[in-house]
């Protein structure tokens, strides 16, 4: 949980460009506000699979009951919507399709299967110029300083207790990773 947390967080900005350009067919940055408002339909995430060449092993039947199923999990008291999805909702569809269309061999995390589709829809947009900035530096995506907020972590790194400026906060991102390996002594 913790690692699907922190990729989640990591390319929020991502995950926000295209829940608000599918759901409502504008490309721009939306409020945190407008984006809580928002609800993306079945049909706009089946074009968004299909833009993204991820609709083979797909169907509308299975996203419809994705859609229910992350809704009853989303609210106990809702009867499972079939239609709709709210942006939290669409970042678990996401891992949903992940782990469908990217499983291990062996069983490993749901970031894993996360992360082998952000890999893919890399490839996919990578003549997308807003996307592939986001792809190219997701933490810093969109920040107009970005030469300003490098250099002030170099500060930090080399002074811990350095003063910051006044808009500026620090913060710890924790990012979780895996690496598989067996045992020297393992035989098959």
């Amino acid at each position: 949980q913790q690692a699907v947390a922190s990729l989640y967080k990591l390319y929020g900005r991502l995950f926000k460009t295209y829940f608000t350009s599918y759901a409502t067919g504008v490309r721009r940055d939306p409020t945190d506000h407008e984006i809580s408002q928002q609800t993306i339909t079945r049909s706009n995430l089946w074009a968004f699979l299909r833009d993204k060449k991820l609709e083979a092993e797909t169907s509308m039947d299975y996203i419809a009951e994705v859609v229910r199923k992350i809704n009853l999990q989303e609210d106990p008291n809702n009867r499972g919507d079939s239609n709709h999805l709210s942006y939290d909702g669409f970042k678990l569809f996401l891992l949903e399709v992940g782990c469908k269309l990217f499983p291990e061999t062996i069983p490993v995390p749901p970031a894993v299967s996360l992360k082998k589709m952000l890999r893919y829809l890399e490839s996919i947009d990578k003549y997308d110029e807003k996307i592939s900035k986001i792809f190219e530096n997701p933490e810093y995506a969109g920040v107009d300083d970005y030469d300003l907020i490098k250099y002030l972590n170099e500060e930090l790194n080399k002074n811990p207790s350095m003063k910051l400026p006044e808009s500026y906060s620090r913060n710890h991102r924790k990012i979780i990773d895996y690496e598989f390996k067996l045992k020297p002594d393992f035989q098959c």
